[in-house]
């Protein structure tokens, strides 16, 4: 954990971000997460579970394979901390207990309660607003998502 300091602020990606980002399928989105998050003038740590790292590793290995994707691993231990801490585990599986997403959101979803920090979400049918309040709300986490609409970003907080 030598990333871990208090001058950063942490900040929680779900990997439709990070496939977003690295597909760059949303030029408006990779701008924002740019300017706003990889902004090497910034300190901002993300990080992202190791559950959410398999769920990008293999979505890319399936457009790109294995070795291209191993690359880009390599590269994303860079600028991103891969957590995989016990206690995250359990905060997961009541996530999963109680509500019916995908199991690597939960994982986004409780990392960002276990760091006490926000997480970013790309825009999804499953995660519609209603379902993120109530998350949210009984999670006590910070959640964003991000949609790209006419070329701009907009934030749902």
């Amino acid at each position: 954990m030598s990333k871990f300091n208090e001058k950063f602020q942490y900040i929680v990606l779900d990997t439709g971000i990070l496939v977003s980002y690295l597909s760059k399928e949303s030029t408006a989105i990779n701008k924002w997460l740019d300017e706003k998050i990889f902004n090497d003038e910034l300190d901002i740590c993300v990080i992202c579970h190791k559950i959410n790292l398999t769920e990008l590793f293999y979505i890319i290995c399936r457009k790109l394979g294995v070795d291209k994707t191993r690359q880009i691993v390599q590269t994303l231990n860079d600028y991103i901390y891969f957590c995989s801490n016990d206690e995250i585990y359990e905060i997961a599986g009541l996530i999963k207990c109680r509500y019916s997403i995908s199991l690597a959101d939960c994982f986004s979803i409780a990392t960002a309660k276990f760091y006490n920090c926000a997480l970013i979400f790309k825009q999804e049918i499953e995660l519609n607003l209603k379902l993120i309040s109530q998350i949210k709300n009984e999670f006590n986490t910070k959640i964003w998502i991000l949609n790209e609409q006419n070329g701009e970003v907009e934030i749902s907080q």
